[in-house]
């Protein structure tokens, strides 16, 4: 590793899920110490025996759940005695499924609450903390589900509606909050990852070979299901200084599927050109 995170304090949230997990584990290896929470405390308890394993600085509130704002607060302040946050990578969230006609009320605010909201309360109490080092990187996960081209599933299949607002209004968040903070020296930017495997969803997904997975790869320009690195490795270079004339971005890592619009690599014509 290049150490392009030597002496950051980094706040990662969600750090028990595949995604934070390898977060975490790559952060730490580029010298950061990172500070982790997840709802859930035994993967989060995972997640810190595999850095600590690695050599890795890291500490983890967990169980925390950041739709409460004192809560936020109390992982922010963990920082305190780090002397503040250099990045902060909002990576936590959940979704509870289903459509806009059967969706109830109290699941649609839940994900809303669990997805947007908390991104916006973990800025609100880290950019504090940012501006008195001089400034810093905040990272925010949405989803191809946020943009402009379908649901996110294979088919558009509509069981993502909630996640996809709030997925829709963290992209905006991100543009208001890179406005906003920026007195204080603090970049913000989007990352929309397409589909990336992961326990919770490699049922959906489907095992190698099978025609579920199949229907995902035929959307991708790039043959292969994403992995939790891919997006790790845009939200390294987003946070580090190599971006440093970046700020209010949405980069999306979804192997071609937005910009193919779902359709995957062009159709080929018996002559054997682009149809």
């Amino acid at each position: 590793m290049t150490g392009r995170m030597s002496g950051k304090v980094v706040v990662i949230t969600g750090t028990g899920g595949a995604m934070g997990r390898a977060a975490a584990l790559r952060f730490t290896a580029e010298g950061a110490t990172v500070v982790g929470c997840d709802l859930d405390a035994e993967s989060a308890a995972r997640t810190e025996h595999e850095v600590h394993r690695a050599g890795g600085s890291f500490r983890s509130l967990a169980p925390s759940d950041l739709a409460d704002e004192q809560q936020v607060e109390r992982l922010m302040a963990a920082t305190d005695e780090l002397g503040g946050i250099d990045v902060l990578y909002n990576n936590a969230g959940a979704v509870r499924p289903g459509g806009p006609l059967e969706l109830s009320r109290q699941d649609y605010e839940w994900t809303l609450a669990t997805t947007l909201t908390q991104y916006w309360l973990c800025a609100k109490h880290a950019a504090p903390r940012m501006g008195g080092r001089g400034g810093g990187a905040i990272v925010n996960i949405s989803s191809i589900a946020g943009g402009h081209v379908g649901t996110g599933l294979a088919g558009n299949q509509p069981q993502v509606f909630a996640y996809g607002l709030a997925k829709a209004g963290i992209n905006r968040l991100t543009e208001l909050l890179a406005i906003e903070l920026a007195p204080l020296g603090i970049r913000v930017n989007t990352i929309a990852p397409g589909v990336v495997e992961n326990a919770g969803n490699r049922e959906l997904i489907g095992p190698e070979g099978s025609p579920a997975r199949q229907a995902y790869l035929d959307t991708f320009l790039i043959k292969r299901i994403g992995r939790p690195d891919d997006v790790v490795n845009a939200a390294l270079f987003l946070t580090c200084d190599e971006s440093a004339y970046i700020t209010g971005a949405h980069l999306t890592v979804d192997g071609g599927w937005t910009v193919s619009g779902q359709r995957g690599w062009p159709a080929v014509s018996e002559a054997g050109g682009a149809s």
